[in-house]
């Protein structure tokens, strides 16, 4: 092989080795031409071509980097603007971050500072309601002090139920709402003790008014009784009408008189309001059995007191008589009206008894001073007064059997 032809191959060997990225796998060419040029003794013209090839490569690379150093320094250049850029805003992306870190601390503590506020504002309006709330009920509270003192009990009852019920309870929570739910009892207590006051001092003035209304109703009865005879003896009626009338009871002869004679009603003297207010109230407060059995044993007591009242029928005191009997009507017409305006609250058999007390005390009155009656005169007015307080009583519905019979008894004397 000649030598130009051993260059060519060496040449083209270097440039496929140039084009490759690793030299291996390329030496092994090498060898025969090695071996060749040794043979020829021709090692001096292969290094003399390897040194002209060393220097075309050399010079082709100086070219190559000569086109390509204004690029690369170009390059250069815009890198280390970019990295200048880069770490510029790596600086003002550090400040932001601490004027962000520091803005947030500020809005975190306005945010705290807000918060506390607005729940210190809660409170406040808590507070004010509430104490609103306790002022309305001390009013309420005082309210019920000027209706007592005002004696309008029922209104007093009423706002203690409004108070417990409605405005308490909005404070519960509060020592205040347990204070006045203590005192809501003990002024309920006030408003009984003020209407059982009432009532004691009606039933007082019960012992004055109910002879009074007594006298007015027997009046009005002896009245229409003298008017009735006065009608009787005048008429001119045939016998057999008048024994028509004289079998009428004295109920019906009432009724004939007040249709023919337009005399007015006797006045009224006995108010029932403290009564009806005092039954109200201990209805309202569940003490209904209370008030039934006191007022019972205070009437019970007020019928012993009559029954007890010592009577004589001599001609100086037989007017004693007939306020006994004024007594007992003004009394029985009060358990009358009761009995019919309420529901259960006397029983019939309490009264009942109490009335035939009263019958028997009338009649063993009459029947022990009835020799002196009939002595010294009197005993005509007494079988009026008997006969006036006999129809009186009838009227109210009371049995005047027994008083009937001890009235026909007397009619012999």
């Amino acid at each position: 092989m000649s030598t130009e032809l051993q260059l060519n191959k060496l040449n083209q060997l270097f440039l496929v080795s140039d084009s490759s990225a690793e030299g291996e796998g390329h030496s092994e060419p090498l060898i025969p031409i090695l071996q060749s040029t040794l043979r020829n003794n021709k090692q001096q013209e292969v290094l003399d071509q390897l040194q002209q090839l060393i220097v075309k490569r050399e010079t082709e690379i100086e070219k190559l980097c000569h086109q390509h150093h204004q690029e690369f320094v170009h390059s250069v250049d815009q890198l280390w603007i970019v990295k200048q850029g880069t770490n510029n805003l790596k600086d003002k992306i550090i400040k932001l971050n601490d004027q962000i870190q520091e803005g947030g601390t500020k809005l975190l503590a306005t945010k705290t500072e807000l918060v506390q506020q607005r729940r210190v504002q809660q409170n406040l309006e808590t507070t004010i309601e509430t104490l609103q709330t306790c002022l309305h009920i001390l009013k309420l509270a005082n309210r019920v002090n000027t209706l007592l003192s005002n004696r309008n009990y029922f209104s007093a009852l009423k706002t203690l139920d409004e108070l417990q019920h409605d405005h308490l309870p909005q404070i519960q929570q509060y020592d205040f709402a347990a204070y006045m739910a203590e005192c809501i009892p003990s002024m309920r207590d006030l408003v009984k003790k003020a209407v059982i006051v009432e009532k004691r001092d009606w039933l007082e003035k019960l012992k004055t008014v109910s002879r009074k209304e007594g006298q007015a109703k027997m009046n009005t009865m002896m009245t229409r009784q003298a008017h009735w005879k006065a009608r009787t003896k005048t008429s001119q009626k045939s016998q057999k009408d008048k024994a028509v009338l004289d079998e009428l009871s004295p109920v019906l002869h009432l009724i004939l008189d007040e249709e023919a004679e337009d005399s007015k009603e006797p006045e009224q003297f006995i108010e029932y309001q403290p009564f009806y207010q005092c039954l109200h109230i201990h209805n309202k407060l569940g003490q209904m059995a209370e008030f039934q059995k006191s007022y019972e044993e205070d009437r019970r007591l007020m019928a012993n007191i009559i029954i007890e009242t010592p009577i004589n029928l001599k001609s100086s005191r037989v007017h004693e008589f007939e306020s006994l009997l004024q007594d007992i009507v003004g009394f029985f017409e009060v358990e009358h009206t009761i009995m019919v305006t309420t529901s259960h609250f006397r029983y019939p058999s309490d009264v009942d008894h109490l009335w035939s007390t009263m019958t028997s005390k009338v009649v063993d009155d009459v029947s022990r001073g009835l020799g002196e009656a009939n002595a010294e005169g009197t005993l005509p007015k007494i079988k009026t007064w008997i006969e006036a307080f006999m129809q009186v009583i009838e009227g109210y519905g009371y049995d005047v059997r027994k008083l009937n019979q001890f009235l026909e008894a007397l009619s012999s004397f």
